[in-house]
C-alpha cells in the first residue's frame, strides 16, 4: 500500500549510478562515508538511544498498568484505543509543523513534548500530587496523555526519515553518489538491535528492582512499585533527553538543503549537457 501510494514519485527519483560489485570492503567504505557525516551520526545515534529507551519502557508497561496504576483489564483496554486515535492527528500535523519550525527544531520540540507526556503522570504520582489509585479521574488522565504521546509519535518518525533523505542529498553533493541504501539499512539495523537490547535491559531492570514474578495486583511492596515508576519515568527519560541533545547536531536547515538541491540540479544539468554534446559529436 505504501509503494502504491507513493508511485507518483518514481519519475522524480535519482537514477542509480554504476557501482562496483557488492563486497565486505565496499560495505565498509560506504559505512565509513555515511558515519563521517555529522548530521547522520547525530540522528542515527539519537534514534538508536531513543528506540532502546522505548523498548525498556515497553518491558515495564504491562506492570505499570496493573501494579503502578492498579487498573483492571477492562480499563487498560482503552489505552491502546486512545493511542490509535492519536496517530492520524500526528501524521496530518507532521508537514505543517516541519514547515513552521524546520526539521531539527520540529524533532527536538516533539521529542521534548514526548518526554513530558511520558513523565507528567508518573512523576505526579511519585510526588503524591495525584488522587489515590481507583479515583475516577486517573483513567481519563492516562488516556489524555496517551493520546498526546500518540500525536507526537508520527511527527518524530516522519521528521527523522525526512532528515535521512536530506542527508542522502548532502552525501551525493559531497561524494557524487547516492547513499540511501547504507543510510536506511543502517537505520533499520539500529532500530532492530535497539529494540532487542532495550527488551533485555528492561528485564534486567525488573530484576534489579526485585519485582516479584507472577505477583497478583495489590501484593507488590510499595517501595518496589515506587522504583517501578521511577525507572519507567524519570530514569529512562534521562537517556531520552541525551538523545534529544544528539539531535541538535543535525545541521541541515531548510536554507542549506535548498542550496544542496540547487547545486545538485546544476551538476545534473551540466552532466546532461555534456552527454548531449557527446552524442551530437
Amino acid at each position: 500500500l505504501c509503494a502504491w501510494g507513493t508511485r507518483k514519485e518514481i519519475p522524480y527519483l535519482s537514477k542509480p549510478t554504476p557501482a562496483p560489485p557488492i563486497s565486505p570492503l565496499r560495505i565498509f567504505n560506504e559505512m565509513k562515508i555515511a558515519f563521517s557525516n555529522k548530521s547522520y551520526r547525530s540522528i542515527f545515534f539519537g534514534l538508536t538511544l531513543g528506540t532502546t529507551v522505548v523498548a525498556i519502557e515497553g518491558a515495564f508497561q504491562p506492570f505499570m498498568g496493573i501494579h503502578f496504576w492498579e487498573l483492571d483489564t477492562e480499563s487498560l483496554r482503552w489505552i491502546p484505543i486512545a493511542i490509535m486515535l492519536g496517530l492520524p492527528f500526528g501524521t496530518a500535523l507532521a508537514p505543517i509543523v516541519t514547515r513552521w519550525l524546520d526539521k531539527r527544531l520540529s524533532l527536538v520540540v516533539s521529542a521534548a513534548f514526548s518526554i513530558i507526556c511520558v513523565n507528567v503522570m508518573i512523576v505526579s504520582r511519585l510526588l503524591g500530587l495525584l488522587p489515590p489509585n481507583g479515583d475516577p479521574i486517573i483513567l481519563p488522565m492516562l488516556l489524555f496523555f496517551s493520546f498526546l504521546s500518540a500525536v507526537v509519535s508520527p511527527l518524530l518518525f516522519i521528521t527523522i526519515n525526512s532528515m535521512f533523505a536530506d542527508i542522502s542529498d548532502e552525501m551525493e553533493l559531497e561524494t557524487g553518489e547516492r547513499q540511501e541504501g547504507v543510510i536506511y539499512s543502517a537505520r533499520a539495523f539500529a532500530i532492530k538491535a535497539a529494540n532487542a537490547l532495550g527488551t533485555v535491559l528492561g528485564g534486567i531492570a525488573l530484576d534489579l528492582i526485585a519485582f516479584p514474578r507472577s505477583a497478583p495486583p495489590g501484593t507488590v511492596d510499595d517501595s518496589v512499585v515506587f522504583n517501578l515508576g521511577l525507572v519507567q519515568g524519570p530514569l529512562t527519560s534521562l537517556f531520552t533527553f541525551t538523545g534529544l541533545l544528539l539531535y541538535l547536531g543535525y545541521r541541515l536547515d531548510r536554507q542549506r538543503h535548498n542550496e544542496i538541491l540547487m547545486a545538485l540540479a546544476k551538476r545534473k544539468a551540466a552532466s546532461t549537457a555534456a552527454e548531449n554534446q557527446d552524442l551530437t559529436v
